[in-house]
């Protein structure tokens, strides 16, 4: 790479880098919005039966997809999954093996889904089978 005199390197290579530290600052600034515009928050209107296709985030939520638009998250009504990490943000075994038996139950397959509230996170908190069997039934019964 040439060297400039006074700078110590080309003036496009120093450019470029500048270039890269303004992309890199704007992808961090738009990152925030962009998650938040892509995954929907729950609201009073939501809480209508739905049916569509599901996969499993954690042990104890679903996302899920009805005719091709992703809705708020469905966190499972009456069950408390481990986390999948824990404080140190080191992967959970029991936090894993909750999300495979979810997973397992629901992955690609229509789910229905029977609303009971939002929570403070945004979700909603719901009942959901899939071939008739509730999830968190048919989980318990797999333990």
């Amino acid at each position: 790479m040439p060297l400039d005199k006074d700078w110590g390197y080309s003036a496009i290579s120093l450019r470029i880098g500048i270039m890269r530290l303004i992309l890199a600052a704007l992808a961090l600034l738009c990152t925030p919005v962009l998650a938040a515009a892509a995954q929907p928050k729950c609201t009073p209107g939501d809480l209508a039966s739905l049916v569509g296709r599901a996969g499993a985030i954690d042990g104890d939520t679903l996302a899920l997809i009805v005719d091709g638009r992703r809705t708020p998250n469905i966190r499972l009504w009456g069950v408390d999954a481990p986390e999948l990490r824990d404080a140190a943000k080191l992967e959970s075994p029991a936090g894993m093996q909750a999300r495979v038996a979810i997973s397992d139950l629901v992955h690609g397959r229509p789910v229905t889904v029977q609303p009971i509230e939002c929570d403070n996170y945004g979700r909603i908190v719901a009942t959901v089978e899939v071939g008739g069997v509730d999830v968190l039934l048919a989980m318990a019964r797999a333990r």
